[in-house]
């Protein structure tokens, strides 16, 4: 039970974090974004989404490299 409690305390900073970033560089994280994020439960997608957030061009680019990841 408490490896599981660890696990999710990671996911849930995953997710903190590509919103955070996503926050700095755009200011406004649409709803939908927060959305989709919060619903990925796999480290490895959210470690990849935050190396995105951090480089990544425009708000638009990020939303279309989620819908990939959806898919």
């Amino acid at each position: 039970m408490e490896i599981r409690g660890i696990q999710q305390g990671v996911v849930q900073n995953s997710r903190e974090s590509i919103i955070e970033a996503l926050t700095v560089r755009f200011e406004v994280v649409p709803p939908e974004v927060s959305e989709v994020i919060n619903q990925i439960e796999d480290v490895s997608v959210l470690k990849e989404l935050h190396r995105r957030a951090i480089v990544i061009g425009s708000m638009v680019e990020f939303q279309q490299l989620q819908e990939l990841r959806i898919e």
